[in-house]
């Protein structure tokens, strides 16, 4: 356990895929569906201005605004010449500086054509300025990017696709314009026409116009493809990030009690004294249970168990209340009846009295499931002599103060003194020899 750090992340990745599955799912749903769609409806759209479009010597018309659609009237006297008429949406009053409409995909329309011709058709053309083959004192020099149809066979709507426009051969032979920039383009669209195709025979036409809609996305299928790889990436990568910092958990925790282990407080230890100068400090509380064998012989491991987490409860109860967000701990299980506490930066005048306030609320026999034992604790205090010691070093004096208290009656605590030191160079020649 450590005192005033965050603690591991929780799992919830099933939950987060089954969301971000879900979320994919209904993404690409609506976006199929058309809930991702925009729409512009040019008819209804007051900041685009309407112009009729009535050309011929022998041509003359109107054009008359009806609830909802536009109806243009044209009567042509005779057949000498080039004549046209229709309606134009102008997007933009500087031609040179049309609308980008690349993000549009689909043109709706619903016109009716009366004309005295047979199967009459008209032109839809989106007139696109660019400076490489147009001029702004040039009308026609604008690309035509066209399409036409028979409104005859399309009473209601037709939904035509941008990319089933054309750019029309006589303009790119007049203007000599070469391949490149011979193709569709909607890039800087000035304005959008509706025409008659042609105009053979004299007599009365009538146009009306009565829906007119771009339509286009919110976002490309490509680009939402390439947003979800991302989010599906980032997904992944903290999952994994996640699972290593769960694995490393587990290995730096002990499973009974939650705390620390040995490992783990010695990363915890190492990652700390990264942090330290030379002039900082490590204490060391080191717990030893007294007589915990006889204990589990009398009572079961059951019980012992029980116990075990009963007194990290305590001992980790009076951390919080005496450190309370002031001095960084970790604690830790070191085996299997030995604790360790260890505080960053803590003054060595609070030193006793926190280890005689940790004896002290371990005073009251633990009341567990089916007992109430009492507790002994022998603890052994050291401080490290600068921020770099070697965490081993300090276990080694803490514990040797531990073994002191065991040895003078148990019960008690120690703090690491001369005579501890003695004990440590007594312990190491023994182990040698």
């Amino acid at each position: 356990m450590i005192g005033n750090q965050e603690t591991p992340i929780s799992d919830s990745n099933v939950k987060v895929i089954a969301i971000m599955l879900l979320i994919t799912v209904s993404v690409f749903c609506a976006h199929k569906f058309g809930a991702m769609n925009i729409q512009r409806n040019l008819i209804l759209d007051d900041s685009v201005p309407i112009i009729g479009v009535i050309l011929g010597e022998h041509a003359q018309g109107n054009i008359e605004r009806l609830n909802d659609n536009y109806l243009v009237r044209c009567t042509l006297e005779n057949t000498v010449g080039y004549s046209v008429c229709g309606i134009g949406f102008h997007l933009t009053e500087d031609i040179a500086n049309g609308e980008d409409l690349s993000a549009f995909h689909t043109i709706s329309l619903s016109a009716s054509y009366r004309a005295p011709l047979d199967n009459p058709r008209l032109r839809v053309s989106f007139r696109n300025f660019n400076p490489l083959y147009s001029t702004v004192d040039d009308d026609v020099s604008l690309k035509f990017n066209s399409i036409t149809y028979e409104p005859a066979s399309h009473p209601s709507v037709i939904n035509v696709p941008l990319n089933a426009f054309y750019v029309e051969s006589w303009w790119v032979e007049q203007f000599e314009v070469d391949f490149s920039n011979a193709q569709l383009d909607f890039s800087n669209v000035a304005y959008i026409e509706i025409l008659s195709n042609s105009m053979p025979q004299a007599g009365a036409y009538e146009i009306d116009i009565k829906k007119v809609v771009l339509v286009g996305e919110l976002i490309s299928e490509a680009a939402l493809l390439r947003a979800l790889l991302v989010a599906w990436a980032l997904i992944i990568i903290g999952w994994v990030s996640i699972q290593r910092h769960k694995l490393k958990a587990i290995s730096n925790t002990d499973a009974l009690t939650g705390l620390l282990n040995r490992r783990g407080l010695s990363d915890w230890v190492t990652k700390s004294k990264s942090y330290l100068s030379s002039s900082s400090t490590l204490t060391m509380f080191y717990f030893d249970i007294d007589d915990f064998k006889k204990i589990n012989d009398t009572f079961g491991h059951l019980v012992g168990d029980e116990l075990l987490c009963g007194f990290c409860g305590r001992v980790n109860e009076v951390a919080q209340q005496t450190f309370k967000g002031k001095y960084k701990y970790g604690f830790s299980r070191l085996a299997g009846d030995e604790f360790a506490l260890i505080v960053k930066n803590l003054p060595a005048n609070l030193v006793s009295p926190i280890a005689q306030s940790m004896m002290t609320s371990l005073v009251n026999p633990l009341s567990l499931t089916s007992h109430k034992i009492p507790l002994k604790v022998s603890l052994g205090v050291a401080n490290s002599q600068d921020g770099k010691q070697p965490f081993s070093d300090l276990m080694m004096r803490a514990d040797s103060a531990m073994y002191l208290a065991k040895k003078q009656g148990k019960n008690q605590f120690k703090i690491f003194d001369d005579r501890a030191a003695r004990e440590i160079f007594f312990r190491k020649q023994v182990a040698e020899n």
